[in-house]
């Protein structure tokens, strides 16, 4: 039988763990959120956060619209890959969902619209990973529709 090998656990300039986490982060190792100041903007109760769903939920759920928001470009569904990986979703229990997704390295949203057993699928026009998180992130938010 052959001798374990002695590895070491460390390399010899590493430093320690730390064991106490500092007293501005969070349990998960981020950064504390400075608290949002109020604005007179009819958004900024939604901008704070998301809602997460209580119960049998597993997303989030989509704050309305403000009054102000942007109105996305929703065109029908056109199935123009094999496959669609979805990023990031919200909740499917509310008659409207959103899904973040890619497709041959392009990224666009894709909403659901449920009513009296009818689904309704419609997409936003392919996109720049940077354009289309930063709609993904106004339409959490309520500042787009």
């Amino acid at each position: 039988m052959a001798e374990p090998l002695d590895l070491p656990t460390q390399p010899p300039d590493a430093k320690p763990f730390p064991t106490s986490q500092p007293q501005d982060e969070t349990p998960h190792g981020r950064p504390e959120r400075p608290a949002a100041e109020e604005e007179d903007d009819q958004c900024a109760e939604v901008d704070s956060g998301l809602r997460f769903a209580q119960g049998d939920c597993i997303g989030i759920h989509v704050p309305p619209a403000c009054p102000d928001a942007m109105a996305l470009d929703w065109d029908a569904e056109h199935p123009r890959s094999d496959r669609i990986r979805v990023q990031e979703f919200t909740c499917a229990c509310q008659p409207i969902f959103y899904e973040f997704c890619q497709s041959g390295g392009l990224f666009f949203i894709r909403r659901t619209r449920t009513s009296d057993g009818n689904v309704l699928i419609e997409e936003t026009p392919r996109l720049q990973r940077k354009i289309a998180k930063a709609l993904w992130s106004r339409l959490l938010k309520g500042a787009a529709y």
